[in-house]
């Protein structure tokens, strides 16, 4: 029987291995993804610095939440800038990436210095991100099902913001809570951290998926 110590040690090498395996099929792959390839890759080289160091923190017993609050800023501009990418608003699309990372910069200033002092996580700028994503990628979604010749599940591009809206849509109300809970010491708390490992595991297995289908079946740019 796995302690929770060790459980969570697993969970987390798990996570490392996942985000390698999607980098490595990205690295193979990027050319059949399509249009934003490269902000995607971006994404995966931070992500796999960000697990790698937080998992080797929590071996440590050492909080890790610092590296998360350093890491989000370079997840929300690379995927926000995939998923315009995809939207098709090409003269809008740099007035919109403009005022998005305008909001998510302010926001996040504010609430940098006090996360990093306190090592807590940095829960408005992650929301207010998390939204922001959410809302592009769904627009792109949209425009892929409107205007691509072949079904969108065989579109890359599909399953990578597929995931991109399960994550974040989910993890937003989890995540956003994380502070408050541990602060009044919620017994179940921790568990929240369980659904967000699995919502983890559909996010970047989607990027495994639209690799695999980007190889397969290659289809044309849609941007």
């Amino acid at each position: 029987m796995l302690t929770l110590l060790s459980l969570w040690g697993w969970i987390s090498l798990g996570k490392c291995a996942l985000v390698f395996a999607a980098l490595v099929a990205w690295s193979l792959g990027c050319k059949a993804l399509g249009a934003g390839s490269n902000w995607l890759g971006l994404q995966l080289v931070a992500a796999l610095v960000a697990e790698c160091a937080a998992t080797a923190l929590s071996f440590q017993g050492e909080n890790n939440l610092r590296v998360y609050d350093a890491y989000l800023p370079v997840e929300f501009v690379a995927l926000l800038c995939y998923a315009l990418t995809w939207s098709g608003l090409l003269r809008a699309k740099g007035i919109i990436l403009g005022v998005c990372l305008t909001l998510y910069g302010l926001v996040l200033w504010n609430e940098f210095p006090t996360a990093w002092i306190k090592q807590s996580f940095t829960t408005n700028s992650y929301m207010l991100g998390g939204l922001g994503l959410v809302c592009a990628s769904v627009f792109a979604l949209f425009r892929i099902a409107m205007r691509s010749e072949v079904p969108m599940m065989k579109v890359p591009s599909t399953w990578v913001l597929l995931g991109i809206v399960v994550f974040f849509g989910g993890s937003i109300p989890l995540l956003g809570l994380t502070n408050a809970l541990i602060e009044r010491q919620v017994a179940w708390a921790p568990n929240m951290y369980f659904i967000n490992d699995a919502l983890f595991l559909f996010r970047y297995g989607c990027v495994l998926v639209a690799v695999f289908i980007g190889l397969r079946n290659p289809t044309p740019s849609l941007v």
